[in-house]
Order: C-alpha cells, then structure tokens, then sequence
C-alpha cells in the first residue's frame, strides 16, 4: 500500500515514511529511502569528539589543524572529559589528524563521530541547488488545467478509479 504523504516536517516524515520522494519546482529530484539518503550525502563536514584529557592542551593541539576551521566546546558527558564538536570543509576527512593529533599528546578519544546530513539539511541541499537545466521542469502553477474547475462528480469519481 502506499499512502502520498506533504510535508515540510522533514523529522515527521524521516519517522513514518520507507521511502522519500523529493519534488521541486515539478520535478523528481530526489528518491530512496531515508537511512540510503544519509549515507548517501554522507557528513556535514563536522566531527563530534569526546576526549578525556586538560582542555587547554586538547583545544591547543586541535588549533593546529588547518583543516579544522572552527571548533565548539560542548557540556562533557562526564567529569575529566571534554566533548567538543570540529567543523571543517563538506568534501574532508579530518578523522585521522584528530586521532594522531590526540596521540600526540597522549589523549585518550573516548568518542569520534562523523556529523550527518540531517534530512532537513539534504532536503535544502537539493531544493536549492539548480541540478537541472532552467525550463526542464513542468512549472504547476502556471498549467492550464489547475486554472479549470473540477466540480463534476462524474469527472472526479472516474479519476479517483484510476488509482
């Protein structure tokens, strides 16, 4: 069975739907299903860390990194610990310079997780981004058939039998 769900509560439709269609402007842009989606656009370009260590050394060491271009502390999970969120460019990997990074000082990670695209976040990314040719696509509002009235039964009952 399949139910069309409308809905701009992407968390709503992460929760209910199997699998996601993406239209804009009149035109599939985006399909499959929600946990596919996630890897499939894979990191936000950020890295949650949580490492148990003296916070001025950590955040010192971390500075470092040119490729790590701002860095977030966050309340720790537990006393003695640090948690910290790392951003860098979308397309990089900063995994392994945080790990020898760390090393270096001899700082144990405790946790190290790559940040996913939320399906809000991919949602914008394909909603916003021009992924096809301007024209290429079947603009809606201005089809002659939205502006004819549909109040005939007969009309309305024979589509309906269609689905």
């Amino acid at each position: 069975h399949t139910v069309i769900l409308s809905s701009h509560i992407m968390q709503e439709v992460s929760a209910v739907c199997d699998s996601i269609l993406i239209i804009d402007k009149g035109k599939l842009v985006l399909q499959d299903k929600p946990e596919n989606l996630s890897m499939h656009f894979g990191s936000t370009g950020g890295l949650k860390l949580v490492v148990r260590g003296d916070k001025d050394t950590v955040i010192s060491e971390l500075n470092k990194i040119d490729r790590i271009t701002k860095l977030e502390e966050t309340e720790a999970p537990e006393e003695g610990t640090i948690n910290l969120t790392l951003f860098c460019n979308e397309d990089e990997d900063i995994r392994e310079d945080v790990f020898f990074s760390m090393s270096n000082i001899k700082t144990p990670i405790l946790e190290m997780q790559s940040i996913r695209m939320s399906l809000e976040d991919i949602f914008l990314k394909v909603t916003q981004e021009e992924t096809y040719p301007e024209g290429d696509y079947r603009d809606l509002e201005d089809d002659e058939t939205n502006d004819k009235e549909t109040n005939d039964d007969e009309e309305v009952n024979a589509d309906a039998s269609d689905l």
